[in-house]
């Protein structure tokens, strides 16, 4: 059986981590594609907003970025 790709294991170590945390995360299809629902943080402008993102992993997740 192989193991899986570096890339596989960080999209899947940085995905547990925000499931985890505080901010709503809905799954897509799969671990690649999510929509994150987070708060504004206090004492900025956006203080009071509710924010929903869309975030894409790409396959050569982290040595490229993610679409937001």
């Amino acid at each position: 059986m192989c193991s899986p790709s570096p890339g596989k294991r960080r999209i899947d170590t940085d995905v547990i981590k925000l499931l985890e945390s505080k901010h709503q995360v809905t799954l897509m299809s799969g671990l690649n594609e999510l929509m994150v629902k987070f708060a504004g943080p206090r004492e900025t402008p956006y203080e009071g907003g509710i924010w929903n993102i869309r975030v894409d992993l790409p396959d050569k997740y982290p040595f490229k970025s993610p679409s937001i």
